[in-house]
């Protein structure tokens, strides 16, 4: 009897174990009662249209699931230096609006939010060549559209160097 409630303890340590080791500080019930983004792993809530490096099986949402976070974070390093490349959006107004309109967000409380996060003013031109500051704003994006504490730093830096 003792060696089966061993058994049974291990068992679910090694199960823990291995969801912490893909998603650093979650468990499978935190997951499951979480915002679509850290269900997902999908930081930046990534519309679905792109076969993108990472992509996971989708749940039918409008929204891309990915294997990992970093991916999620692959995509969006991707995704916001083309804002800059293809239509020369370059400061925290001209980003947040085009990936998220007014006609479906509080637009003008995600830029206050992440302006406060990255210590900018909405008009301030960003350099998204810089690694460092573009992981910052994506981590900042990523507090918006899921809540803080889901993802870190660290994650959104993987994601960059993937995109490399």
């Amino acid at each position: 009897m003792n060696r089966t409630i061993v058994i049974a303890v291990v068992g679910v340590f090694a199960l823990t174990a291995c969801h912490l080791m893909k998603s650093p500080g979650l468990t499978t019930m935190d997951k499951t009662n979480a915002p679509r983004g850290v269900r997902n792993n999908n930081p930046l809530n990534i519309r679905t249209g792109n076969d993108w490096k990472g992509e996971a099986v989708g749940n039918g949402s409008a929204f891309e699931v990915f294997t990992s976070p970093e991916y999620g974070f692959r995509a969006g390093a991707i995704t916001l230096r083309n804002y800059r490349k293809k239509y020369g959006l370059t400061t925290v107004r001209e980003i947040i609006s085009r990936w998220s309109p007014s006609s479906e967000n509080d637009t003008a409380a995600y830029i206050a939010m992440v302006c406060h996060e990255l210590n900018v003013t909405e008009n301030q031109t960003l350099n998204l060549s810089d690694d460092t500051l573009l992981a910052r704003l994506m981590l900042a994006m990523s507090i918006m559209e899921n809540g803080r504490g889901w993802f870190t730093l660290a994650q959104a830096k993987q994601g960059i160097k993937l995109a490399s």
